[in-house]
């Protein structure tokens, strides 16, 4: 049980990211799941949804590399990093060079969906 959690969240994650798989946000997250970044918080599975869409809109090509992952009760932590083209703007305008950030999360699980989403990303 505790790998299978561990994975549906690797999974659903890169499938979230790389495909931009909305309606895998919405099998992932509580509809009234919190979320906390370093850049700012939400409520719900809509906010997620915004997060990604916001994300990707700024960053062209973007690739996800995770490594890191491991579980500790009903929290799941990933690191991961993020590499591709600055397009949209964000926080400066955008400058269509390459860019690298890297970021840790941890999501803590209730009935099987994230109840709780916390994300710190380094630039």
């Amino acid at each position: 049980m505790a790998e299978d959690l561990k994975r549906k969240f690797t999974k659903s994650f890169r499938q979230i990211w790389m495909s931009l798989d909305m309606d895998e946000i919405d099998k992932l997250f509580h509809k009234d799941c919190k979320i906390e970044t370093n850049l700012g918080e939400g409520e719900g599975s809509g906010a997620v949804k915004d997060f990604v869409r916001y994300w990707s809109s700024r960053f062209y090509d973007m690739e996800m590399h995770t490594f890191g992952e491991f579980r500790d009760g009903n929290n799941v932590f990933i690191q991961w990093r993020c590499s591709g083209t600055h397009v949209g703007k964000f926080e400066v305008d955008p400058d269509k060079v390459d860019f690298q950030f890297e970021a840790m999360n941890r999501a803590t699980f209730k009935y099987g969906k994230v109840i709780k989403f916390w994300s710190y990303i380094d630039f």
